[in-house]
This record gives structure tokens, C-alpha cells and sequence, in this order.
């Protein structure tokens, strides 16, 4: 059984759940490719995660990255509290909230 799921909602829209560990990542990052693919911004629903470790962090920034190398945005709903934590003790909110 799987540790976490990737399901995609349409339009760009997409589910995350499970933990973000890094057990789960690499696998996260490998299902999530074609998302990149794809000519439209992407949001990114969190509310699933049940638990998230700095490996979670580091693919919500890789998942940033490839974005805006693709020239489109990427969208984090309902970020987990422990990515939260540690985006905070590291100083790089920035990094994972949107922009206007």
C-alpha cells in the first residue's frame, strides 16, 4: 500500500495525501511529473498530508522550481503545520507562498 496519493482534480488542480517524507518524495516527484507538462499554472491542494519532514519541503521547492521553469506558477493550498514550522526556522516562506 502505497504511503501517499497524487490525484489530479482537472485544470491544473491537483491532491496531495499522505506523508511527505523521504521514503515518499522521490515517488512523489515522479508521479507529479507530467504536471509540468502540461501549458496551464498548477495548484496544489495539501490538505491530505498527514505528515511532512524537510524532504516535503525540498519538493514543494523542486515542484516551485519546475514551474517557473516551464514559465507558469504553482499554488500550495493548505500547507502541513510541520512544513510551515520549518520553512519559517529556515527563513524562506518567500520561497513556498505566492506572489502577487
Amino acid at each position: 500500500m502505497a504511503d501517499f496519493t497524487v490525484e489530479a482534480l482537472g485544470d491544473g488542480a491537483y491532491a496531495v495525501a499522505g506523508r511527505m517524507d523521504f521514503d515518499t518524495v522521490p515517488d512523489m516527484l515522479t508521479a507529479s511529473q507530467a504536471w509540468f507538462d502540461e501549458d496551464r499554472d498548477i495548484r496544489v491542494d495539501l490538505a491530505g498530508v498527514t505528515s511532512a519532514n524537510s524532504a516535503g519541503m525540498a519538493l514543494l521547492i523542486e515542484w516551485r522550481a519546475l514551474a517557473a521553469k516551464q514559465g507558469r506558477t504553482i499554488t500550495f493550498t493548505e500547507m502541513p503545520t510541520q512544513i510551515r514550522h520549518l520553512a519559517d526556522v529556515c527563513r524562506i516562506n518567500e520561497i513556498l507562498t505566492d506572489h502577487a
